[in-house]
């Protein structure tokens, strides 16, 4: 029996399946390398969206201190926080206005075209604080020791962050203020 063209057949088929491992290789690895991509632009946008949240409740801290958003020129503030040039992200602050949208927006250096927006809201409702410094964590927070008490004031802080590819996050945190009321030293 002549078996010539078999060694010949039998190495084409072993080229054959060795080009079908090295292409299906080089397709999983590329995929690998963009869902390693998307995954890297996914935590980048989160970390930025994480470092809105700090500059939201200085900002929030600063307007009540200083009954004043001046400090902060160099922001970006919101359309819906403005009206007719001016900033009444104050009035949002301070409880004479709600509204879903008021903020600002910023961008740090070299941060690959990520926008990061902050949006603040007081919540109307507000309770009674009753117990003193150690009901909450002895933070002393200025006020509430004793049996003084005061009142507490809910804000929600929203720091959103999108970059040109599509990637977005936003995260939420509800920030607390005491304010001191009644007697107490």
């Amino acid at each position: 029996m002549n078996q010539n063209g078999s060694v010949l057949l039998l190495s084409m088929l072993v080229l054959l399946m060795a080009s079908l491992i090295a292409v299906s290789s080089v397709s999983i690895s590329t995929q690998e390398t963009k869902i390693a991509a998307n995954e890297k632009a996914a935590t980048i946008v989160f970390f930025q969206a994480d470092a809105g949240i700090a500059p939201g409740i200085q900002v929030l801290l600063d307007s009540i201190v200083n009954k004043s958003v001046a400090s902060y020129p160099a922001l970006t503030w919101t359309p819906e926080s403005l009206n007719g040039g001016q900033n009444i992200f104050l009035d949002e602050v301070m409880g004479v206005s709600t509204s879903d949208n008021r903020g600002f927006n910023f961008s740090t250096p070299n941060n690959g075209g990520i926008t990061t927006s902050v949006r603040m809201k007081r919540n109307m409702a507000t309770t009674k604080s009753t117990g003193g410094s150690t009901e909450f964590g002895s933070g002393y927070e200025g006020v509430g020791y004793g049996s003084a008490g005061g009142v507490i004031i809910y804000y929600f802080v929203r720091s959103s962050a999108s970059d040109p590819n599509g990637s977005r996050s936003s995260l939420e945190t509800e920030y607390r203020k005491v304010i001191r009321v009644g007697g107490g030293k």
